[in-house]
């Protein structure tokens, strides 16, 4: 069955970017945001890249993932 919802913002993809864009535009104030990711975790390459250099703290992929699905979560819907 094909669901239909209308949303103010539609976004492709939920790695970095996409996770990122979600919760500055409902901190900004839009009313509906959705995000749709092709597999079943969101994270993108960060999920599955266990190695330092990711975030402003530098932290590993998995980890700097996890915070941004966290945060993204988190923010009000």
């Amino acid at each position: 069955m094909i669901e239909r919802r209308l949303v103010d913002v539609l976004i492709i993809g939920g790695g970095p970017a996409g996770l990122s864009a979600a919760r500055r535009l409902k901190n900004l104030g839009v009313e509906s945001v959705l995000v749709c990711e092709r597999k079943s975790v969101l994270g993108g390459t960060p999920l599955y890249s266990n190695h330092f250099g990711f975030g402003p703290t530098l932290t590993t992929g998995p980890f700097y993932a996890v915070k941004l699905i966290r945060d993204a979560l988190k923010t009000e819907c």
